[in-house]
């Protein structure tokens, strides 16, 4: 038996009521969810791929699992979200909030990240191969020190943010040091030198 058309209004209605053995029965694929309230819902492990979820309040939902493929997430606020191991390859999350989101093993490679707020979102486990992180904000987050944290696209910003945090590690290799010390005039303009101090020269 196949799925359910989409009825946006129906949909919505079974989400409040977290009645999920009924939502998964309909196509969510290429939905219009845009702009709807679906704060602390659970859409644990449902294909949402290619929706439009767009300026949509997601914050506190459990979204763990899910596939958010090609997904348009636009504006979106996902604070709080639990997104892990959520599939989010090639979904465009521009200015979208995610502040202590869970983003724990999410694929997110190739997705669009311009100017979403990462604040404080957990992504050490996430794959970001190829994801656009321009205009970003990552402050009190982490980036994934494995292959899933290569190729990722980046601003001016974010550079000097990452220089930064470089250039303030402890390494008295003379490699390092002559690295450091070059790379320095760069980290300096780190936009939160001030709160953090300037980094001097090592010998």
């Amino acid at each position: 038996m196949g799925l359910k058309p989409f009825d946006r209004n129906e949909v919505i209605k079974l989400i409040e009521d977290e009645d999920i053995a009924e939502l998964w029965k309909y196509n969510l694929q290429y939905s219009d969810l845009s702009g709807t309230d679906l704060r602390a819902a659970n859409l644990s492990c449902v294909n949402l791929s290619g929706a439009d979820l767009s300026g949509t309040d997601l914050s506190g939902t459990d979204l763990s699992g899910a596939n958010l493929s090609g997904a348009n997430l636009s504006g979106a606020s996902l604070s709080c979200a639990n997104l892990r191991n959520v599939s989010l390859c090639s979904a465009d999350i521009s200015s979208s909030v995610l502040y202590e989101a869970n983003l724990n093993g999410a694929n997110l490679s190739g997705a669009n990240l311009c100017n979403a707020s990462l604040d404080g979102a957990d992504i050490g486990n996430a794959n970001l191969n190829g994801a656009n992180l321009c205009g970003a904000k990552i402050d009190f987050s982490c980036l994934p020190l494995w292959c899933g944290g290569l190729n990722i696209k980046i601003d001016v910003r974010i550079a000097r943010q990452i220089a930064y945090h470089l250039c303030s590690m402890q390494c008295d290799d003379p490699e390092f040091i002559t690295v450091r010390n070059a790379m320095l005039p760069f980290a300096n303009k780190f936009h939160r030198v001030k709160e953090c101090g300037r980094l001097e020269k090592g010998e």
